[in-house]
């Protein structure tokens, strides 16, 4: 080419370059400018669609050449409830691909570092009322999937990086705190999916409380109707059970300390409820359940309602909990019953249960329970189960050994239901009962031995009436002992229908072991008799 050619070629290329930069200062001038009322239009726009929160933005910086938007500073208040804010995200960062855009598509990524969550009750209950009360029907939750599927294609993947999330129910109460959070979802695309599918990866990973450990990966359909569904294999360890007390007191469950460990997967969807753990593990737990019938309207209402919801997922064929193997490792578990004079706790320590093929609707497989420990602190428990697939009715096999109480760790029991105290003797109790279409059948077999009832200084300060009633009854009780063996006993058979067609496995077990605990065992003290053929009739309510 000819030096002439040489120099003009050189001066278009110079040329174009002058311009090109020219026309991207020239850009970043107008994008600096209006960057400022994009930020307050972002706001405006925000604020004005999620009325109980405000919203504001410290900087908002735009890339136009990398086509990227970069947030500095994002602050989430609750306008009835400021302090503290709901979400303080010091970095955010959105930015499409050059290359998507070419082929008509919106691909990018959406990315916030270190976000902070601070959420009590106080703050949630107002946005629980406000929901309730303008509950959407299902056509408008279902409103923004069908503008989102009906945009240009888009492919975004959203991450979080060292996340913290706080939740107080009550203030003065340890919080549930997940910390060091990382979540990775995408890519997601807007497009429909068939029922079961789950089109987006995600994981998360992070830890709970101080100790303990989460990780979660599977897959998500962001746009399945009328809630997002997700399939995940999850794995927790060491989550400190005590920190749930202040959430599960609402419901009279009051769990004090203990530690959880467990692996398996949900799927959450609207056509299915699953969990299936393979392992369940609970260490050092104790768990008082508070019975209280005389409860205030708002504390019963509330109490109600925890059983009809898990009443209804006992009966749901949609929400199933499948546990492979369930162990608990020395723990503690006490009923409180308020509702007597005087209150009382009965209760089991240095529990141990395992169990094999649990689940909440007993359908394919047959369950089987042992559990061993302590009655009030004394004796020896030991307790089998074997529990049947349902066919119209529970179907289970029970039976109990309990050994070696002392009978002085009853009295509060004993004078709540009989009006008596005792001073001395062991109590233990055989029992074996079948639950089989809708028939109970079996026996309890409460023994005392070395009962004594009446204990002068005890006794001291009762009314004179009652102090003769005692007397004469550790006086029946001496005439009814065996002479060989000291002791007081009876055998009696069981035998009742299942009343309600609706119980299910768990609760015809659990009523059928309290109704024998108090309408067979704690008689006996009051009215000792020879061993006999008497029956008794259970239900189960």
């Amino acid at each position: 080419m000819p030096a002439y050619g040489m120099r003009m070629m050189t001066k278009v290329v110079i040329g174009i370059a002058i311009g090109f930069f020219a026309v991207i200062v020239l850009a970043f001038l107008g994008v600096s400018l209006f960057q400022d009322r994009l930020r307050g239009y972002v706001e405006r726009e925000l604020n004005s669609r999620v009325d109980r929160y405000d919203t504001r933005i410290g900087t908002l910086t735009i890339y136009p050449l990398r086509l990227a938007v970069d947030i500095e500073r994002l602050m989430v208040r609750l306008k009835d409830h400021p302090d503290p804010p709901v979400i303080d995200m010091p970095r955010a960062r959105a930015e499409l691909t050059w290359r998507g855009l070419l082929h008509g598509t919106l691909v990018g990524a959406i990315a916030m570092d270190h976000p902070t969550v601070r959420l009590t009750r106080s703050q949630a209950i107002p946005v629980a009322r406000d929901a309730k009360e303008k509950a959407p029907s299902i056509e408008e939750q279902q409103t923004w999937q069908d503008k989102v599927l009906s945009l240009m294609p888009v492919t975004m993947s959203v991450a979080l990086k060292d996340a913290d999330v706080t939740y107080i129910e009550k203030e003065g109460t340890p919080p549930l705190h997940l910390s060091h959070m990382n979540l990775y979802t995408g890519p997601v695309r807007n497009i429909r999916s068939e029922r079961g599918e789950y089109p987006t990866d995600i994981s998360l990973d992070g830890g709970i409380n101080e100790n303990g450990t989460l990780r979660a990966q599977g897959r998500l359909d962001v746009f399945a109707k009328p809630h997002p569904s997700a399939k995940l294999d999850i794995q927790v360890e060491n989550f400190d059970l005590g920190r749930l007390l202040p959430l599960t007191s609402r419901y009279h469950i009051r769990l004090y300390q203990g530690r959880l460990s467990t692996d398996g997967s949900v799927e959450y969807a609207p056509w299915t409820k699953l969990i299936q753990l393979r392992d369940l593990k609970v260490e050092h737990a104790l768990v008082n359940y508070v019975y209280e019938p005389q409860a205030r309207k708002p504390e019963k209402h509330a109490a109600k309602k925890a059983a009809d919801k898990a009443t209804d997922m006992a009966r749901r064929p949609e929400t199933i909990i499948q546990i492979e193997r369930v162990k608990v490792v020395d723990s503690e578990f006490g009923v409180f019953h308020a509702g007597v004079d005087p209150p009382y706790r009965a209760f089991f320590t240095r529990l141990s249960v395992e169990a094999k093929n649990f689940s909440n609707r007993i359908k394919d497989k047959t369950a089987e329970v042992t559990v061993k420990g302590a009655f009030m602190g004394t004796g020896v428990l030991e307790a089998r189960g074997m529990f049947r697939p349902e066919t119209n009715a529970p179907d289970f096999d029970v039976s109990v050994r309990l050994a070696g109480v002392q009978a002085k760790m009853l009295n509060d029991v004993l004078r709540a239901h009989g009006n008596i105290d005792v001073a001395g003797g062991e109590l233990s109790v055989y029992s074996q009962v079948k639950v089989q279409q809708g028939h109970i059948h079996g026996y309890v077999k409460p023994l005392i031995r070395r009962l004594n009832v009446y204990d002068r200084g005890q006794d001291r300060g009762k009314g004179p009436l009652h102090t003769l009633y005692e007397g004469a009854l550790d006086a029946a009780t001496a005439v009814l002992e065996n002479d060989e063996r000291d002791e007081v006993g009876t055998k009696v058979e069981v035998k009742g229908e299942v009343q309600q067609a609706q119980i299910d496995t768990w609760q015809a077990a659990s009523s059928l072991i309290r109704n024998a605990f108090v309408e067979v065992v704690l008689p006996t003290f009051e009215r000792p008799i020879r061993p006999t053929g008497n029956t008794a009739t259970l239900t189960l309510d």
